[in-house]
């Protein structure tokens, strides 16, 4: 275990997710100071004994300058705090506002718009291409009458989804078309959904068109995940990975599974140098569709993500290594780069990680509601008992309890208040 003494305190600019709540734990068990934005009762981060939410609510979902205002106003009544990259809008403004919070904070960003064409499909996709890593058949349509005229041409099913989700402040991560008398259809409310959640000063006109991709049927349980750490100089880079093996809701959605997996050394390599020449640099997420034995990139998340805790248990520390190297503490990141490569040699910590509580309302719901069978649901229910002693639970730590203890809790009482959130996320597909 690594103790950093006095060490800066850090900011972790998120509450409504298990990623956020893995970083703070992996920084507070390394002695570091730990602040977030004020958070609700059914925030993951609430009752961590790790974090002080003293801090105003963050303006999620919001103007870009509303945020930055925010993150000046947090930094000038604490100078000196580490930023983390915490979600994708949040990160994406710190990027393209470096010089403006430099004087409050230290950071570790690439540039602004380096970070956006990481999180635009389209330009991921022609990185992708150009460093040899194959991705599903993608169609980028520039209007509404651009994409009729594709809508004749495709091979069916196809999924409809938005280009990028920085400045769509939307539930709407993607839907599947069965054929070309729907596609029109389908897709006009895609693009009314992306358009009725953007954030006013974000973009342009081609953020708003929606993209097309084939369909694969595996890639809501088939979904390979290569977490790593990249340093600006391209150098020093560390990996992890594990598989998605369920996600919430089924079809696109957030894991509520995930699985340990052996890295993949040349896919690593080949995606080291595909974020070597987009100039990318920092912690990151890649998701790969597992398709007749080929790796289909299909997203980057430059932040912290879901299932982030099974990581840094099983040796990447990924938080505390990009705290260290925003500090310039190279040595320390080395170290630490250097203790996460024997840990996935010698295949340290646990196997699994699970949302159990989401899990088993999804496989209740979905026997209830006729979309699986019995069968189905028994193979669940054996998995999240099989290993229980090498399968962490998202939010239980023994060390940091009550965000374990509250979570079913915290889900019920969301439902209550928007049953929308039950059906969107547990029962539909």
């Amino acid at each position: 275990m690594t103790f950093l003494g006095s060490a800066a305190p850090a900011l972790v600019a998120a509450h409504n997710s298990n990623g956020a709540l893995a970083a703070i734990r992996d920084l507070g068990k390394a002695g570091v100071p730990v602040h977030s934005p004020r958070a609700p009762l059914t925030s993951p981060v609430r009752f961590s004994k790790f974090v002080s939410t003293d801090l105003e609510p963050f303006p999620n979902g919001q103007a870009p300058r509303r945020q930055l205002t925010w993150l000046l106003r947090a930094g000038r009544r604490r100078p000196g705090m580490v930023l983390l990259p915490a979600m994708d809008d949040l990160t994406s403004v710190i990027a393209g506002h470096r010089d403006a919070l430099r004087p409050y904070f230290h950071l570790y960003y690439p540039p602004g718009e380096v970070v956006d064409a990481v999180l635009n499909k389209e330009s991921l996709h022609t990185a992708a291409a150009g460093a040899g890593i194959e991705t599903p058949a993608a169609w980028f349509p520039g209007s509404r009458a651009e994409a009729s005229q594709l809508a004749m041409a495709l091979r069916y099913p196809v999924v409809i989804k938005p280009r990028t989700h920085v400045g769509t402040h939307s539930w709407f991560k993607g839907g599947l078309v069965s054929d070309q008398s729907r596609f029109e259809a389908a897709y006009n409310r895609a693009m009314g959904l992306v358009a009725a959640g953007a954030v006013d000063g974000v973009g342009g006109a081609a953020e708003l068109v929606p993209f097309v991709q084939s369909y694969c049927p595996g890639a809501g349980s088939h979904i390979y995940n290569l977490a790593g750490f990249l340093d600006h100089t391209g150098m020093l880079a560390g990996f992890s990975a594990t598989r998605k093996v369920y996600q919430s809701p089924r079809r696109f959605g957030v894991g509520v599974c995930f699985e340990a997996a052996p890295v993949d050394s040349e896919l690593a390599a080949r995606l080291t140098e595909m974020l070597r020449g987009m100039g990318f640099f920092g912690m990151f997420e890649a998701e790969f569709i597992e398709a007749d034995g080929a790796f289909l990139l299909i997203d980057i998340n430059p932040r912290v993500f879901n299932g982030l805790s099974l990581i840094t248990n099983r040796g990447l520390r990924l938080p505390l290594i990009w705290y260290l190297a925003a500090l310039g503490d190279w040595p320390a990141v080395e170290e630490q780069l250097a203790a996460a490569r024997r840990a996935e040699e010698e295949g340290c910590g646990p196997d699994a990680w699970c949302h159990r509580f989401v899990l088993e309302s999804m496989v209740v719901s979905r026997v209830v509601t006729g979309r699986i069978a019995f069968p189905e649901a028994r193979h669940w229910w054996r998995w999240v008992r099989s290993a229980k002693d090498r399968t962490l639970e998202a939010s239980w730590d023994s060390c940091d309890p009550w965000p374990g203890r509250l979570n079913g809790l915290q889900h019920i009482a969301r439902f209550i208040r928007d049953p929308r959130d039950f059906i969107g996320s547990i029962v539909r597909d």
